[in-house]
């Protein structure tokens, strides 16, 4: 009698357990929209769930060299005239860049004060000929960094495995072998325009390079002056745990690398709805979300925008270069005559390979936090995804609408400026030629698309759910901060951002 009830139990537990799986079955598929179901179908087609963290090297904020990256990324007395620091064009609350066009590297009127509101001493259009890109996410990057991709992994050494990295001192720079982060933290301060101003100007980079380390140590040479004070000796012994060798050994300017590209490994922000989506939760996207990425991800040829055919895997770009006919607007990278005004243009990845084909090409950006990383474009020239979104679509009609409005006095940063409209007289003809090369790229690979307006509010929506929610608070972000007390600072140059109002970021 007993073993029947069992049995009767038993059966009983089995059809009430297939009766809650076929439920929730059902009730999981009447809440599984078109839409859901056609990104489903993507998301397994072009292995959209792959986890974006692999094989990439990335740090915890709480390591004690990253600590001491983050010093390092602040002190302004990496910059040859001790104006700029990494973080003047880099801060966290800017997006990982400084919400600028163009950026405000050395000279500027208040050093401190970063983001809209950075002006230069002479109130002149800005230095630096490129728009800063954003530091979150950075450890994702694989293969180049800088828009022109002249930070780049060239190959494998056979015999180490480790990758073989070019960079502007060289190729291959053998010294760098670490990975691109690690090479392409040697460079902001060499750069004349962004932190290295006239200091030893005309010397080679490795010598401005040991300059700095030297510096930092407070054994500076040649004439250069010591720092108020300097407590560097400390941090660097503590963070590479050097209590008893030499200081010319523990402060070198690879130790200093190492630790700026350690702090930008920790800058990993992938907590967006599509993440969350992709993860399973079909609720983490609106609608309009789900219908713009559906627009994203299917070609052109089945209707869609096509647009992942540059923008896919875990960064949503495929490190490749391509000439978009963005506008080049500032002064440009030497390339071209110059014009009445001094501007020149920016002949992009040629640059770097000198391959007549690679002419106005820049690498394709990440979108990951897309919507709070404006302006855009190598030379900042678009305040809006929408804007941005029209003129990749079809910049040949866009390129005269923008100069016919000219847009670049939108921005404080140029219309502060006394003749705005006349601040550079070539920059038409500089983005004629780079949509020249657009077309000429055009014959054999179809970029350009029909979008409508309605399609473009889908794909701004989709590319608004990329962004982590923890960039929209400083709560949030804090870790990345530097908010030490004035008594613990390892020099006199830490550089605590403000806004324009004087309210610290």
């Amino acid at each position: 009698m007993s073993n029947k009830k069992i049995v009767f139990k038993t059966s009983y537990l089995t059809m009430f357990t297939v009766l809650i799986f076929a439920t929730s079955f059902i009730f999981g598929c009447l809440h599984e929209s078109p839409s859901d179901i056609t990104l489903k179908e993507l998301i397994a087609e072009q292995h959209l769930d792959s986890d974006p963290l692999n094989d990439v090297v990335h740090k915890d904020i709480r390591n004690p060299v990253v600590q001491l990256g983050k010093k390092l990324f602040y002190t302004m007395s990496l910059g040859g005239e001790e104006d700029s620091a990494c973080v003047s064009c880099h801060h966290p609350m800017l997006g990982g860049g400084d919400q600028l066009p163009l950026s405000i590297g050395i000279h500027a009127t208040e050093p401190h004060l970063l983001g809209v509101g950075r002006t230069t001493k002479q109130n002149t259009p800005p230095l630096v000929p490129r728009q800063a890109l954003t530091t979150f996410n950075i450890a994702l990057w694989k293969q180049a960094l800088f828009w022109d991709g002249r930070v780049e992994v060239h190959g494998v050494d056979t015999t180490t495995g480790s990758p073989i990295i070019n960079t502007p001192d060289g190729s291959p720079d053998q010294s760098a072998n670490v990975d691109i982060l690690h090479a392409q933290a040697a460079f902001p301060v060499t750069s004349q325009e962004e932190m290295r101003g006239n200091f030893k100007a005309g010397e080679p980079n490795d010598a401005l390079r040991l300059h700095l380390a030297k510096r930092l140590a407070d054994t500076p040479e040649g004439g250069d002056l010591p720092l108020s004070f300097s407590h560097w000796e400390q941090e660097f012994r503590s963070a590479f745990d050097m209590p008893l060798e030499p200081i010319e050994e523990v402060i070198t300017f690879r130790h200093i690398q190492t630790a700026l590209s350690d702090f930008q490994r920790t800058m990993i922000f992938l907590e967006h709805p599509w993440r969350q989506y992709l993860n399973g939760d079909l609720n983490a996207m609106t609608k309009q979300q789900k219908q713009g990425a559906i627009l994203f991800y299917t070609n052109k040829q089945d209707g869609g925008a096509g647009c992942s055919a540059c923008h896919n895997g875990a960064l949503l770009s495929d490190e490749q270069f391509y000439p978009l006919g963005f506008p080049q607007i500032g002064r440009g990278k030497g390339d071209g005559l110059p014009d009445a005004l001094g501007n020149t243009d920016d002949y992009g990845r040629y640059r770097v390979t000198g391959v007549t084909t690679d002419m106005y090409k820049f690498r394709t950006p990440s979108l990951l936090n897309i919507a709070h990383t404006a302006p855009y474009g190598h030379s900042g020239n678009f305040a809006t995804l929408e804007e941005v979104i029209r003129y990749s679509a079809k910049p040949d009609q866009e390129f005269i609408l923008f100069f016919n409005e000219t847009r670049w006095c939108q921005f404080e940063q140029f219309s502060s400026l006394s003749g705005c409209i006349d601040l550079f007289p070539s920059a038409q003809t500089f983005t004629q030629h780079s949509i020249d090369a657009r077309k000429v790229f055009e014959e054999q690979h179809q970029i350009s698309v029909e979008l409508s307006n309605e399609e473009i509010s889908k794909i701004k929506s989709f590319l608004e759910a990329l962004t982590d929610p923890c960039l929209l608070t400083r709560e949030c972000m804090q870790p990345w901060i530097y908010e030490a007390p004035i008594t613990e600072d390892p020099d006199e140059n830490m550089l605590r951002a403000v806004d324009r109002n004087g309210k610290l970021l």
